[in-house]
């Protein structure tokens, strides 16, 4: 069963925090990628992590890469079955 989203996003925080990421820069709504939060590297740790607490692996597509720009639409592709919102 998919965390809730309060989980999800405390669950994100500590992940994003333990890369070295700062606690003030992760509010759910920011743009981590725009903030330049997120570099290519720990987008694809991010991405990993994602996947991981979705509980199945899924190829990676495009719109996931979009998806996870923030902690709470990372929460809605997550919490989706193929990876999109349905």
């Amino acid at each position: 069963e998919p965390p809730t989203e309060s989980e999800f996003i405390a669950r994100a925080q500590k992940f994003l925090t333990g890369l070295g990421v700062q606690p003030a820069a992760l509010d759910p709504d920011t743009n981590l990628v725009e903030t330049r939060v997120l570099d290519s590297l720990l987008l694809l740790a991010f991405l990993a992590f994602v996947e991981e607490q979705r509980g199945y692996e899924a190829e990676p597509k495009p719109e996931d890469l979009i998806a996870i720009r923030t902690l709470r639409t990372a929460y809605a592709l997550v919490n989706s079955r193929d990876g999109r919102e349905s």
